[in-house]
């Protein structure tokens, strides 16, 4: 296996540690295993790396080794993507990604949270959802979660009460608006 899919398979196993909850490792990991449950080869495209569906919620895990600055490149779009499909496709129930990086990048950061207070319109269907939320973390704050058995559920609704942002009040059509007044004109 590669070292990318070594580490979804790690953090994978991490979080089932810390998760208080049960739920099937197995069923959750998005990648390919072996006979030994071992991993073989990462998660493909058009699915988040790994999603855990708890009673009440849906969580996802994007994990990546990419540095902060390739993040912009190579993460905004698939995670957001990957956490609106499966907000969408879940709904009603609550859905929240975790982003896992050794290092993260401050505007990514931003932009996703900015993102929770969009409407977002999933990529699969015609379908819109009018809050995704991406949390990011880094490995090290991973770890203490891990080390100081932080009670995982706590920590998402810790998560959960930050983004109640209402999306109610954004005006899909604010682009149409403009360019309708200005060529009006």
């Amino acid at each position: 296996a590669t070292i990318p899919t070594i580490f979804e398979y790690i953090v994978g196993i991490a979080w089932y540690h810390i998760s208080n909850e049960n739920f099937s490792i197995s069923k959750s990991l998005n990648l390919t295993l072996d006979g030994n449950m071992l991993p073989l080869s990462h998660a493909v495209g058009g699915a988040g790396d790994i999603v855990i569906d708890y009673k009440n919620m849906t969580l996802m895990i994007e994990v990546t080794l990419m540095n902060a600055q390739a993040q912009k490149r190579g993460e905004w779009e698939p995670v957001l993507r990957h956490a609106t499909n499966l907000t969408v496709s879940r709904s009603p129930k609550n859905v929240t990604t975790l982003f896992v990086a050794d290092k993260l990048d401050d505007n990514t950061i931003n932009i996703w949270r900015a993102v929770a207070s969009v409407p977002m319109k999933a990529t699969n269907n015609n379908e819109f959802t009018s809050l995704v939320k991406i949390f990011p973390m880094t490995n090290s704050e991973l770890l203490k979660v891990l080390d100081q058995c932080i009670d995982e559920q706590k920590l998402l609704k810790d998560i959960d009460s930050s983004y109640n942002v209402s999306s109610e009040s954004f005006d899909l059509s604010w682009r149409d608006k403009i360019l309708n007044k200005s060529i009006s004109q």
